[in-house]
């Protein structure tokens, strides 16, 4: 290990070995061509430049451009049962296939989509869409399922034996289930998923970060020019701290292996919720864009909040047989996974121990975010909204190397104030200021 004392050229090539098998090399990295919307179905061909898809959602599935324009509109009733009414439109899909991987033709006749409602994205409004005639259609067979059970209870358990026929006197009407079944959808409904059950997840990819560390990094002398601190941007933000004292930190060898944890489990937290870019978040794409509105916030009234929870839970109960396991190589979610594991190199490779095979440590990475995103998918599906909190407290020489959870809303689609510490955050002192 002694080599790592001095500077030397950094790497920045990836190889096309190091691809995993749903992956393809392009340019300099491996993209899961499979599920990239700009690279679908081949490097270089991007769903976003192709003019047939410039109105309206587009996303890769299997190799090829998939676009979808819903619309919607809802109406909410003020009556003592809150009901809530919704009428969504959702066009055929229309697909791409690329002739080849690098073809910049279009098809032709390709019917275009009309922009999303004034006031929401079109990333937005396909995740209204697609949630809302979701919600629909199981609507429609949990009334096809009350009707049944309705026809079946007709049947009399006793009869009494002198009971005179009926002999066209008046029957009363059996009232439809159609109503009932709506007022009633809360039963159909998942209980949420218990405090400690949460905990417990989380506390899962904390120790894989922690052991991921301490078993694939060094803490020998590195030079600072081998790092790229525009890396660390995103998390100095958070912290409220320069990203030079972030850096100092890493290159410290006595402070390295606290600050790695901070930085993987911020880099891989901060994707286990909503973001308006989906490249960005391990959430489904059906449901990121609008999962990254803040519940919390307190521009949103009590009645969005409400409907929000309801919303996040009806809409994880429907995905949950897609979403609710970690993601495999055919999930969409790999293109994010493969992105996180992209932007952290640049960062990380200074520090990995070269008796360690990288491809091993790679995996091992991915892993954790695989787990993180099944984590993720579990947050969003309930009826409570979450945030993690890195604040600082006590000695001004502390680190907090995995922030709190904490309950912003809790499972009757109420906003609290303050928050409620779900988990604990962990403190690690005596690092020094910075």
């Amino acid at each position: 290990m002694s080599n790592i004392k001095q500077p030397h050229q950094r790497r920045t090539d990836t190889t096309v070995s190091s691809c995993s098998p749903s992956s393809t090399f392009c340019a300099t990295t491996c993209i899961a061509t499979a599920v990239d919307p700009s690279n679908c179905g081949g490097c270089g061909n991007n769903c976003y430049t192709k003019a047939q898809f410039s109105n309206g959602q587009v996303t890769c599935t299997s190799g090829s451009c998939v676009s979808i324009t819903p619309t919607l509109s809802w109406s909410t009733s003020s009556s003592p049962t809150n009901s809530l009414t919704i009428t969504t439109t959702l066009t055929s899909a229309t697909l791409y296939q690329p002739s080849s991987a690098t073809s910049t033709n279009s098809p032709t006749n390709l019917p275009t989509h009309p922009p999303g409602p004034a006031g929401l994205t079109n990333g937005s409004v396909a995740g209204i869409g697609i949630a809302c005639a979701v919600i629909g259609a199981l609507l429609a067979g949990l009334i096809i399922l009350f009707a049944l059970s309705r026809r079946k209870n007709r049947h009399p358990i006793y009869q009494q034996p002198s009971a005179p026929p009926n002999n066209g006197g008046y029957m009363p009407q059996e009232k439809s289930g159609a109503t009932t079944t709506v007022a009633n959808v809360d039963r159909l409904l998942p209980q949420p998923t218990e405090d400690d059950a949460m905990i417990a997840g989380l506390s899962k990819i904390r120790d894989a970060i922690k052991n991921h560390v301490q078993n694939y990094y060094h803490t020998v002398p590195v030079d600072h020019k081998m790092v790229e601190e525009a890396g660390l941007v995103e998390l100095a933000r958070v912290l409220a701290v320069p990203t030079s004292s972030i850096l100092d930190l890493l290159l410290n060898p006595a402070t390295r292996v606290p600050m790695l944890r901070l930085y993987l489990g911020h880099l891989i937290l901060s994707r286990c919720s909503g973001q308006p870019d989906t490249t960005l978040s391990f959430l489904p794409s059906e449901v990121s864009a609008l999962a990254a509105s803040d519940a919390g916030a307190k521009a949103i009234t009590a009645a969005e909040v409400a409907l929000f929870s309801k919303w996040k839970t009806i809409s994880g109960t429907l995905l949950q047989q897609r979403y609710s396991q970690q993601p495999n190589e055919n999930d969409p979610r790999e293109a994010s996974i493969a992105d996180a594991l992209a932007s952290s190199e640049p960062v990380l490779r200074p520090f990995v121990n070269p008796s360690i095979d990288t491809n091993v440590r790679r995996r091992n990475l991915e892993g954790i975010m695989r787990r993180a995103a099944q984590y993720a998918f579990l947050m969003f599906s309930q009826p409570s909204s979450f945030v993690f909190d890195y604040t600082r407290t006590g000695h001004p020489d502390s680190l907090v190397v995995f922030p709190a959870l904490l309950i912003t809303v809790n499972d009757e689609g109420e906003r609290l104030s303050p928050p409620r510490v779900l988990s604990e955050k962990e403190v690690v002192a005596g690092l020094g200021r910075y």
